[in-house]
Protein backbone atom coordinates (compact mmCIF):
# COMPACT_ATOMS: atom_id res chain seq x y z
CA UNK A 1 0.00 0.00 0.00
CA UNK A 2 2.66 2.60 0.62
CA UNK A 3 3.66 2.58 -3.08
CA UNK A 4 0.08 3.00 -4.17
CA UNK A 5 -0.42 5.87 -1.76
CA UNK A 6 2.73 7.59 -3.03
CA UNK A 7 1.51 7.31 -6.67
CA UNK A 8 -1.84 8.83 -5.74
CA UNK A 9 -0.20 11.82 -4.02
CA UNK A 10 2.06 12.48 -7.05
CA UNK A 11 -0.95 12.34 -9.41
CA UNK A 12 -2.90 14.78 -7.25
CA UNK A 13 -0.01 17.25 -7.09
CA UNK A 14 0.43 17.08 -10.86
CA UNK A 15 -3.25 17.72 -11.43
CA UNK A 16 -3.20 20.79 -9.15
CA UNK A 17 -0.46 22.51 -11.13
CA UNK A 18 -2.16 22.18 -14.58
CA UNK A 19 -4.66 24.57 -16.08
CA UNK A 20 -8.02 22.76 -16.15
CA UNK A 21 -9.06 23.95 -19.63
CA UNK A 22 -5.80 23.44 -21.53
CA UNK A 23 -3.95 20.94 -19.46
CA UNK A 24 -0.84 23.16 -19.59
CA UNK A 25 1.36 23.74 -16.57
CA UNK A 26 1.03 27.33 -15.25
CA UNK A 27 3.95 29.18 -13.70
CA UNK A 28 3.49 31.42 -10.72
CA UNK A 29 2.62 35.03 -11.78
CA UNK A 30 5.18 37.89 -11.84
CA UNK A 31 4.20 41.52 -11.33
CA UNK A 32 5.42 43.73 -14.26
CA UNK A 33 5.41 47.55 -14.36
CA UNK A 34 5.82 49.36 -17.72
CA UNK A 35 7.49 52.80 -17.83
CA UNK A 36 8.56 54.95 -20.82
CA UNK A 37 12.36 54.95 -21.33
CA UNK A 38 14.28 58.25 -21.14
CA UNK A 39 17.75 59.62 -20.52
CA UNK A 40 18.90 61.83 -17.66
CA UNK A 41 22.03 62.61 -15.69
CA UNK A 42 22.66 60.49 -12.67
CA UNK A 43 24.63 62.37 -10.03
CA UNK A 44 27.65 60.59 -8.61
CA UNK A 45 29.14 61.81 -5.35
CA UNK A 46 32.09 60.33 -3.49
CA UNK A 47 32.89 61.42 0.03
CA UNK A 48 36.38 60.69 1.24
CA UNK A 49 39.12 62.06 3.44
CA UNK A 50 42.70 62.56 2.35
CA UNK A 51 45.24 64.98 0.95
CA UNK A 52 45.15 66.40 -2.57
CA UNK A 53 48.49 66.89 -4.31
CA UNK A 54 49.14 68.54 -7.65
CA UNK A 55 50.28 66.57 -10.67
CA UNK A 56 53.38 68.72 -10.98
CA UNK A 57 55.60 69.80 -8.12
CA UNK A 58 58.55 71.47 -9.82
CA UNK A 59 61.63 72.45 -7.90
CA UNK A 60 62.54 75.94 -8.99
CA UNK A 61 66.21 76.91 -9.19
CA UNK A 62 68.26 79.57 -10.93
CA UNK A 63 69.88 78.43 -14.17
CA UNK A 64 72.91 80.68 -13.65
CA UNK A 65 75.27 81.23 -10.72
CA UNK A 66 74.62 84.60 -9.13
CA UNK A 67 73.81 86.18 -5.80
CA UNK A 68 70.09 86.53 -5.01
CA UNK A 69 69.21 90.21 -4.76
CA UNK A 70 65.51 89.92 -4.00
CA UNK A 71 62.83 87.27 -3.50
CA UNK A 72 59.49 88.52 -4.79
CA UNK A 73 57.26 85.76 -3.37
CA UNK A 74 56.41 84.36 0.03
CA UNK A 75 55.21 80.91 1.04
CA UNK A 76 51.55 80.51 0.16
CA UNK A 77 51.52 83.11 -2.65
CA UNK A 78 49.60 82.18 -5.80
CA UNK A 79 51.63 82.32 -9.03
CA UNK A 80 50.80 82.37 -12.72
CA UNK A 81 53.14 81.02 -15.39
CA UNK A 82 56.00 83.46 -15.91
CA UNK A 83 55.57 85.43 -12.66
CA UNK A 84 58.87 86.73 -11.26
CA UNK A 85 59.96 84.75 -8.21
CA UNK A 86 63.48 86.08 -7.65
CA UNK A 87 65.95 88.58 -9.05
CA UNK A 88 69.64 87.69 -9.24
CA UNK A 89 72.66 89.99 -9.45
CA UNK A 90 73.06 90.49 -13.20
CA UNK A 91 76.10 92.80 -13.11
CA UNK A 92 78.53 90.16 -14.39
CA UNK A 93 76.13 89.06 -17.13
CA UNK A 94 75.53 92.66 -18.27
CA UNK A 95 79.29 93.27 -18.45
CA UNK A 96 79.81 90.03 -20.40
CA UNK A 97 77.09 91.12 -22.81
CA UNK A 98 78.74 94.52 -23.34
CA UNK A 99 82.14 92.87 -23.90
CA UNK A 100 80.68 90.36 -26.37
CA UNK A 101 78.88 93.17 -28.18
CA UNK A 102 82.14 95.13 -28.53
CA UNK A 103 83.95 91.99 -29.69
CA UNK A 104 81.22 91.42 -32.29
CA UNK A 105 81.69 94.96 -33.62
CA UNK A 106 85.48 94.42 -33.81
CA UNK A 107 85.04 91.09 -35.61
CA UNK A 108 82.63 92.71 -38.08
CA UNK A 109 85.14 95.47 -38.84
CA UNK A 110 87.86 92.88 -39.44
CA UNK A 111 85.53 90.90 -41.68
CA UNK A 112 84.60 93.97 -43.73
CA UNK A 113 88.30 94.83 -44.14
CA UNK A 114 89.22 91.28 -45.22
CA UNK A 115 86.37 91.19 -47.73
CA UNK A 116 87.59 94.46 -49.31
CA UNK A 117 91.17 93.16 -49.33
CA UNK A 118 90.18 89.90 -51.04
CA UNK A 119 88.12 91.83 -53.62
CA UNK A 120 91.14 94.08 -54.42
CA UNK A 121 93.48 91.09 -54.64
CA UNK A 122 91.00 89.32 -56.91
CA UNK A 123 91.07 92.27 -59.32
CA UNK A 124 94.87 92.32 -59.25
CA UNK A 125 94.96 88.55 -59.82
CA UNK A 126 92.71 88.93 -62.88
CA UNK A 127 95.14 91.54 -64.29
CA UNK A 128 98.13 89.29 -63.55
CA UNK A 129 99.65 91.79 -61.13
CA UNK A 130 99.96 89.37 -58.17
CA UNK A 131 100.76 85.72 -57.66
CA UNK A 132 97.92 83.25 -57.10
CA UNK A 133 99.46 82.30 -53.74
CA UNK A 134 99.00 85.84 -52.39
CA UNK A 135 95.29 85.78 -53.34
CA UNK A 136 94.82 82.30 -51.84
CA UNK A 137 96.39 83.43 -48.55
CA UNK A 138 94.01 86.39 -48.39
CA UNK A 139 90.99 84.15 -49.15
CA UNK A 140 92.05 81.74 -46.38
CA UNK A 141 92.44 84.66 -43.97
CA UNK A 142 88.91 85.79 -44.91
CA UNK A 143 87.56 82.32 -44.00
CA UNK A 144 89.35 82.53 -40.63
CA UNK A 145 87.87 85.96 -39.89
CA UNK A 146 84.37 84.70 -40.82
CA UNK A 147 84.75 81.79 -38.39
CA UNK A 148 85.94 84.17 -35.67
CA UNK A 149 82.90 86.36 -36.29
CA UNK A 150 80.59 83.34 -35.86
CA UNK A 151 82.31 82.42 -32.57
CA UNK A 152 81.95 85.99 -31.28
CA UNK A 153 78.24 86.04 -32.26
CA UNK A 154 77.73 82.79 -30.33
CA UNK A 155 79.37 84.34 -27.23
CA UNK A 156 77.08 87.36 -27.64
CA UNK A 157 73.96 85.13 -27.75
CA UNK A 158 75.22 83.19 -24.73
CA UNK A 159 75.81 86.37 -22.73
CA UNK A 160 72.33 87.64 -23.66
CA UNK A 161 70.79 84.31 -22.62
CA UNK A 162 72.56 84.37 -19.25
CA UNK A 163 71.44 87.93 -18.62
CA UNK A 164 67.83 86.86 -19.26
CA UNK A 165 68.19 84.02 -16.75
CA UNK A 166 69.04 86.47 -13.95
CA UNK A 167 65.28 86.69 -13.39
CA UNK A 168 63.79 83.46 -11.96
CA UNK A 169 60.23 82.91 -13.23
CA UNK A 170 57.47 80.48 -12.28
CA UNK A 171 57.47 77.52 -14.72
CA UNK A 172 53.84 76.61 -13.95
CA UNK A 173 50.84 78.19 -12.23
CA UNK A 174 50.46 77.20 -8.60
CA UNK A 175 51.16 78.12 -5.01
CA UNK A 176 54.55 78.63 -3.37
CA UNK A 177 55.56 75.92 -0.88
CA UNK A 178 58.70 75.73 1.18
Amino acid sequence: YPVLLLCAVVALLDACSRDAATGAVSAPGTLVTVVAAGSRDVPVAVSTMGRVEGRASPLVAAEVDARVLRLTVDEGDALAVGDVMAELDATTFALELRAASAETARAQAMLDNEERRVARLHDLLQKGSIAREQYDDAAAQLAVVRAQRQAVEARLRLADDQLGKAIVRAPIAGRVQA
